[in-house]
């Protein structure tokens, strides 16, 4: 059974305090000075230098559960035994990679097992390297078959942070340091009228959503929407874009999301768990017909050429991926989230400062109505209120860490904590989590210090930032 995790083994003896530090200053001077100062604001100060399965060690020893798994793309946990296994025999294989004049044997390989297992619609793959190349394909795709100006996307989307994929950003924050495409519009997630609204001008390419917005804060639609959307988008001939970077590969306890509303889409984003944790690979899938609308003639055939995509080790890779994320591991997610979604449910019914628990499978977030006394000192400093709140999430993010589970605030809502364990996380991690979140959520005389501390400095970032503009 795939959801049993190699043996984790010991943390690295004794551990070397001075790396952390050695490792934050080398980032700061040759990468990103500003990302290591935020990182030491909320608490993050922390540098990861060995993982196995679930779990991570930090430089001076110090293990954690992740319950982030890279943002989706570690379905499988840290260096799963048969990922590895894959990636060596492709390397001992002495595969060509990236041959620009002949096919690919294992991009072909992975786009039949891809076919085999995606709606017959959605029988023709493109190989890129990442969510964000896979919506620029998308969209280029659906712009050369209508041939209209313009796409729709969701408030609090998230779609990748390439220029065109930032057009379809639902974050202004992200946005507006950059150009974007013309004609691109938002409309509110879930929202049919307004999606109706604006399709029936028949001016936009593409409707381009997630299932679930998760960096939107694990927003869910009711499944008739995207029915209500798929009638919409076949009655005015815009092209529907399922966007499941995040979503894909057993993360809501189906190979995808878009099998449980009913619908499939005519383009179909993937990118992340496909990579198996290991390898950088994504892509999308649409049929023949759209296909051959979009660059049906001879001399279109370059349009779609990119120099890695297809390249035979993440191909390899993500073609183990996709054999092990099969029936018997999705019905461990489908365990897993009952297990986890009633742990949630408790501690909301327990704890005040836990506003909602929501999530499919293993997406899940925590909205916070943090405590009034610490949103009180916070005021007294003269800070907004809406500011004040965004810090609880941030503060509950740095308590777990402390207590050794790794978890984030996602990008478009600062009052949610993102909880996102890899597909083979255990029964017994799931309630260690849940009962470190409960002893978090009981600290609120440590929140304060929180908020006069490093928590004040971040909020004088944010008001001076937003002063500025």
């Amino acid at each position: 059974m795939h959801t049993t995790r190699d043996d984790v083994g010991s943390p690295p003896g004794g551990g070397d305090p001075g790396e952390t530090r050695r490792g934050f200053d080398r980032h700061a001077r040759y990468i990103n000075p500003k990302w290591t100062e935020a990182l030491d604001l909320l608490g993050y100060g922390r540098l990861f230098v060995r993982a196995q399965g679930t779990r991570m060690w930090d430089a001076e020893g110090r293990v954690y559960v992740d319950f982030l798994a890279g943002c989706g793309a570690v379905p499988l946990g840290y260096n799963h035994a048969e990922i590895v296994r894959a990636a060596e025999a492709s390397l001992r294989a002495n595969l060509p990679s990236f041959v620009q004049l002949a096919p690919q044997r294992e991009a072909g390989l992975l786009a039949e097992a891809l076919a085999a297992r995606l709606h017959p619609d959605l029988s023709r793959a493109q190989l890129v390297n990442s969510g964000s190349e896979a919506v620029e394909g998308a969209l280029k795709l659906a712009y050369a078959a209508t041939r209209r100006p313009g796409v729709l996307h969701c408030d609090r989307s998230y779609h990748g942070v390439t220029l065109g994929a930032l057009s379809v950003m639902g974050s202004s924050r992200m946005r507006e340091p950059f150009p974007s495409l013309p004609g691109t519009e938002a409309v509110p997630f879930g929202d049919l009228d307004a999606a109706e609204r604006n399709l029936r001008t028949e001016r936009f390419a593409a409707f381009i959503v997630e299932p679930i917005q998760f960096e939107g804060g694990v927003r869910l639609a009711d499944p008739s929407y995207f029915v209500g959307l798929r009638a919409l988008c076949t009655k005015h001939g815009t092209a529907l874009v399922f966007d499941e970077a995040q979503t894909g590969l057993g993360r809501t306890g189906t190979l995808f999301a878009y099998e449980g509303m009913g619908v499939a889409p005519d383009v179909l984003c993937y990118a992340k768990a496909l990579s198996g944790g290991l390898v950088p690979i994504g892509g999308y899938s649409t049929s023949p017909a759209w296909q051959r609308r979009a660059y049906g003639r001879m001399q279109d055939c370059e349009l779609v050429a990119n120099t890695y995509g297809g390249g035979a080790l993440a191909c390899s890779v993500a073609r183990r991926t996709l054999e092990l994320i099969d029936a018997t591991l999705l019905a461990h997610v489908g365990e897993m989230a009952a297990r986890l979604g009633q742990r949630l449910a408790d501690l909301e019914r327990r704890h005040a400062t836990l506003g909602q628990a929501r999530g499919k499978g293993l997406m899940w977030a925590v909205e916070f109505a943090p405590p009034t006394e610490g949103v009180a000192t916070v005021l007294t400093l003269g800070i907004p209120n809406r500011i004040a709140r965004e810090l609880f999430a941030y503060w509950i993010a740095q308590r777990m860490l402390e207590r050794g589970f790794l978890t984030q605030v996602p990008a478009h809502d600062p009052n949610v904590l993102r909880i996102e364990p890899p597909l083979v996380v255990s029964g017994e991690e799931i309630d260690a989590f849940s009962d470190a979140l409960g002893a978090s959520l009981e600290e609120n005389e440590d929140f304060v210090r929180f908020v006069r501390g490093a928590g004040g400095r971040l909020i004088e970032r944010r008001l001076s930032r937003d002063e500025g503009r």
